[in-house]
């Protein structure tokens, strides 16, 4: 199993994924510690062949995000078919990296992202 994890930071999840191929992604671009990543690279366009990932893990990302649709049809792009992708975002949270805040979620579901024409 493939495991991709996009928007890795620090890479904590890694350590539950010792069992797979735990591969990451990240643009590193902020002023904070990051582990290594596997991509350097805006996760509108992760330099990796088409269906590679049996799962992805998306976790506290998408509302740093400039372009949700973009960002999520590229993860179903790198998904396999009937692949899965874990995704969280915060309802309510501290203010953190305020000036990489881009996406207001809370109240509007994320569901709705995901039942655009184009990530279908």
């Amino acid at each position: 199993m493939i495991v991709l994890d996009a928007g890795a930071g620090e890479q904590p999840y890694a350590k539950y994924f010792s069992h797979c191929i735990y591969e990451s992604a990240d643009f590193e671009m902020v002023d904070k510690p990051y582990a290594k990543s596997t991509y350097v690279c805006d996760l509108a366009q992760i330099p990796t062949a088409d269906a590679r990932f049996d799962r992805i893990m998306f976790n506290q990302v998408l509302e740093h995000i400039p372009e949700p649709s973009a960002v999520l049809s590229e993860l179903f792009r790198v998904l396999k078919p009937g692949g899965s992708i874990i995704c969280t975002c915060p309802f309510y949270y501290e203010e953190h990296e305020n000036h990489m805040i881009f996406t207001a979620i809370p109240n509007l579901p994320i569901v709705i992202y995901l039942q655009k024409p184009a990530l279908k």
